[in-house]
């Protein structure tokens, strides 16, 4: 990955955070949603030649007792913009043990990322689905690389404060980077949000773009 494009993704995430402070700035009744949960790294997919996968892209998709670094936390704040767009600022923190089929020592991961989400429906509902684009900076070890993110989620309003997050995406590195490979990364997390919420015609409390 050239200089320029790290350079590109670390601005971009700056300009995710400095946007959330500003526009809580502008209006403070304004909500924000909080999380706190797990995440799980999965290298093996990629279908990379240093993870040992030589069957194609999503082969073992599913594997988790043999591929999946699961660990806690990620640690996120997304705030609401306009209509269907919200953006993410999240940090995450794993143990690798797992390089697709390579069994590696404990090593930190550690990541940084922000993201536009995309709303897929207008009114407010219980579930609310959505698309995410994005980037990052990822460390393993002491290795850092910045990252190109996209994947979908679904956020569970089970209370009018309290509700569900999950999220499922892809983190592509260069491949030169042998350091930092690509990967899929997975995330489960309690979400909380304050102040009132607008009602939804499902019934419950909810918000059209959390």
């Amino acid at each position: 990955m050239s200089l320029l494009t790290k350079k590109a993704i670390l601005i971009f995430c700056l300009i995710l955070i400095f946007s959330i402070q500003h526009s809580y700035s502008q209006d403070e009744t304004n909500k924000w949603v909080f999380g706190i949960g797990l995440n799980t790294v999965d290298f093996y997919p990629t279908n990379d030649p240093g993870n040992g996968n030589t069957k194609g892209m999503f082969n073992q998709f599913a594997n988790a007792i043999d591929h999946w670094n699961v660990f806690l936390p990620k640690i996120s704040a997304t705030r609401h913009i306009k209509n269907k767009f919200s953006i993410e600022a999240a940090v995450s923190v794993n143990n690798i043990t797992k390089l697709g089929e390579n069994k590696i020592d404990n090593t930190l991961y550690f990541a940084i990322d922000g993201a536009l989400q995309y709303a897929l429906f207008n009114d407010s509902r219980k579930l609310a689905p959505f698309v995410y684009a994005g980037g990052g900076y990822t460390w393993m070890d002491w290795y850092g690389a910045g990252t190109i993110n996209a994947g979908l989620g679904t956020k569970y309003w089970i209370g009018s404060n309290f509700g569900l997050d999950v999220q499922a995406g892809y983190k592509y590195s260069d491949q030169k980077y042998e350091q930092l490979l690509s990967h899929f990364y997975y995330a489960l997390s309690a979400v909380f949000t304050f102040g009132r919420r607008s009602k939804s015609k499902w019934g419950g409390n909810a918000n059209n773009c959390y």
